[in-house]
């Protein structure tokens, strides 16, 4: 008989130490299980989770070392990997230590240009060595009698030093955040920039909080603007130096705090990440609505792509606005139901040679066709081809916007989580073609890169099921949105009731809303601006999760998206706050 969830040993572990287990993506149920029975019935007060890779003279091999404190002891859980005729064994070892034989804690710091040194930083890179009795360390050499002169053997000499565990913590290779809280045992160490040491800050004209200076329909008009346009004069602009040509790269969940969370991986975009304005991409945090203000410059209550799912008023039926469908059939004409002009088909009607670069099945979309149309479109499969494919329009105008999206980042947070080492290392390819592609352009054309969304991961325990809540559907007649942030249309007179179910039921857990509070809150753009036709595609109730909650129906929901570990959709700063990285023409 399956056990409950919450009686598995893994989920007796404090939710933030699941949750770095998780992110860590190294057998993360063996490793939570492991951790759970020794941990047994003991409070953890702190806890370190560290994931190593080493390389063997023929293979790669990951670590992954959990340390956890409680009140009388250490627990020490060290897991690893190794093949056994041709099949891969993953082997677990735990240790308890009473807390009175740890013998000591040794921390080393490294600093880089220690004559420039930054008060407070202490340093790049920490050690983590502790010591409680059993291994200890002998270093020897020759001993000598101090005349220098002497050549008798006089033996040996040493020093015995306890070393039972080491830990190896690296801001450049695991990014900032990795080591923050470990620079000192009660206060982190603030974000540092990897060349100069520097606290990492917004620059001058940027807030230092975590407010945004704008939104991501400002982009396109602040770089047309920057290629001469006039068109957009009278709107709150980002300035950016004239040039004239443009590349502008959208990487599909490339979040401003996850980049920075995991610089580690893309010292390119880390480089430039001081001088980066801070964006809000709009809500819900989702692609579609964000290729609808990316591409019209309007927010989504006026360009009315405001959902992954929502409701078409004309067949009473719910759209998937990314696969263009009602279920199986073809959804509504793009044009009429986004009839707003596209910035792409302004600028071409300015003069400017416009391409958009993605993949294939991109090419006339209901997406594309209804956010995105006027562009020629030119496919390719893979991020160089792409590089490839911008670079070679760039060459054929001498006025030219290119845009190049790219969707595999956000793939593999989907698949794997945002504190993935795939999503590390989908990272660090896209930073190695960004930097290849600003090195490549003409020079009079300049460079930017943005995103339409961010992501959270959010433990599979976390989230609750409409399929075993019969009250939370009561009085709905569509489900949509998506797990983070749900639009739910109720049966003629229900809304009342359906808010105050769903509202006692979550509790602090998320905010929900009347379709008339969220409008006028600004959740879609300005309240005036929010049009007639759009307003019935939102839900009656509109509900934002909170960091560690998602809303599924295992009953509606194909079993693929039931598994992913990332998502977004909701109002946190990670799934909204975006990043517009630029570097401007060489020459303009």
């Amino acid at each position: 008989m399956r056990k409950p969830a919450r009686d598995v040993p893994g989920f007796a572990l404090p939710a933030d130490l699941r949750a770095q287990i998780q992110r860590a993506g190294y057998y993360p149920a063996l490793v939570a299980d492991v951790v759970a029975a020794a941990l047994g019935s003991d409070q953890a007060d702190a806890h370190l989770v560290h994931q190593e890779t080493t390389f063997d003279h023929d293979a790669v091999r990951r670590h992954i070392t959990v340390l956890v404190l409680t009140p009388h002891k250490l627990v020490v859980v060290h897991a690893d990997d190794h093949d056994d005729h041709d099949r891969a064994v993953a082997t677990a070892t735990s240790e308890v230590v009473p807390l009175s034989a740890v013998r000591g804690v040794m921390m080393t710091h490294v600093v880089t240009s220690p004559d420039s040194y930054v008060p407070g930083s202490l340093g790049r890179e920490v050690t983590l060595t502790l010591g409680w009795g059993a291994v200890s360390r002998l270093d020897l050499a020759d001993a000598s009698c101090g005349d220098p002169t002497c050549e008798a053997d006089h033996g040996w000499e040493g020093t015995l030093a306890s070393d039972d565990i080491s830990l190896r913590i690296s801001a450049d290779a695991e990014g900032d955040a990795a080591l923050a809280g470990r620079c000192t045992s009660r206060t982190p160490c603030p974000p540092r920039s990897a060349a100069t040491g520097e606290p990492v800050s917004e620059p001058a004209g940027r807030p230092e909080d975590t407010a945004a200076v704008g939104r991501l329909d400002a982009v396109l008009p602040s770089v047309l603007t920057a290629l001469g346009s006039s068109r957009y004069a009278a709107r709150p602009l980002l300035p950016l130096a004239p040039a004239r040509r443009a590349v502008v790269v959208l990487v599909d969940g490339l979040g401003l705090e996850l980049v920075r969370r995991r610089a580690g991986h893309a010292p390119f975009l880390r480089a430039a990440l001081p001088a980066a304005y801070r964006l809000e991409c709009g809500f819900p945090s989702t692609t579609a609505t964000s290729m609808g203000s990316f591409g019209t410059g309007l927010p989504p209550g006026a360009h009315g792509l405001v959902g992954y799912e929502v409701l078409d008023p004309a067949t009473d039926r719910v759209l998937n606005e990314l696969s263009w469908l009602h279920g199986a059939d073809a959804g509504p004409d793009p044009r009429r139901w986004q009839p707003e002009p596209t910035l792409f088909e302004q600028a071409v009607a300015d003069g400017l040679a416009v391409t958009m670069i993605g993949p294939r099945h991109f090419d006339g979309s209901g997406l594309t066709t209804a956010a995105l149309r006027g562009a020629v479109f030119a496919s390719g499969s893979t991020l160089p081809e792409r590089v490839d494919a911008a670079l070679a329009a760039l060459r054929g105008s001498a006025r030219a916007l290119v845009y190049l999206y790219w969707g595999d980042l956000d793939r593999t947070g989907h698949v794997h989580g945002v504190g993935s080492f795939e999503w590390g290392e989908e990272l660090e390819r896209v930073d190695a073609e960004l930097a290849r592609l600003v090195g490549s352009v003409p020079s009079d054309t300049a460079v930017a890169v943005t995103a339409d969304h961010g992501m959270v991961d959010v433990a599979f325990e976390d989230r609750l099921d409409l399929a075993l809540e019969p009250a939370l559907m009561s009085g709905v007649r569509h489900l949509a949105g998506e797990a983070r942030s749900v639009q739910l249309h109720c049966v003629a007179g229900a809304e009342p009731e359906v808010t105050a179910a769903w509202r006692e039921r979550l509790g602090d857990r998320a905010t929900v809303w009347s379709r008339a509070e969220a409008v006028a809150a600004g959740l879609f753009g300005d309240p005036e601006r929010v049009e007639p036709r759009v307003l019935p595609r939102i839900g009656d109730v509109v509900v934002n999760c909170g960091p560690d909650l998602a809303v599924v129906h295992s009953r509606q929901t194909k079993p693929e998206l039931l598994a992913l570990v990332g998502l977004h959709g909701s109002v946190t700063l990670d799934e909204t706050a975006i990043p517009l990285l630029h570097w401007p023409a060489r020459a303009s």
